[in-house]
């Protein structure tokens, strides 16, 4: 069993493989922006220009690479915003919202995990403990 995982800009190309390759039995990213097409549409980011997929809109979003794994098991830990300021709670879990609803309607209620624990240690026994889990 091999699970991809990555905080910051790793977590984007760990999302990424994820969802390319199948092999993968699932995904846990910490500190990933929660959405390409907020960036575009910020006037000020933090998104180094490197990360942005030219075109990658017309094709796809963030959330969408995260429902693109369903059925596998993905948790999404602090989603940050263009500013690459860490989301609420209530942010973080509508910036996935439709992932949420991709992976429910495939049959795979349940398999993606939005959380925003209060401290970084918080998020690193969260990854800890889900990566023994799954």
């Amino acid at each position: 069993r091999v699970t991809a995982a990555g905080r910051g800009w790793a977590g984007i190309v760990a999302l990424f493989t994820a969802a390319l390759d199948s092999k993968l039995s699932g995904i846990v990213v910490d500190g990933i922006p929660a959405s390409y097409s907020e960036t575009a549409r910020s006037e000020l980011y933090n998104l180094p220009a490197s990360l942005m997929l030219p075109g990658v809109l017309r094709d796809f979003d963030l959330p969408d690479a995260v429902a693109a794994i369903a059925p596998r098991p993905a948790l999404v830990l602090d989603p940050v915003d263009a500013l690459m300021r860490k989301m609420t709670g209530d942010e973080a879990r509508a910036a996935f919202r439709p992932a949420r609803g991709a992976a429910a309607a495939g049959k795979a209620a349940g398999a993606l995990e939005v959380r925003v624990p209060a401290y970084e240690a918080d998020a690193v026994q969260s990854m800890e403990r889900w990566l023994l889990a799954h």
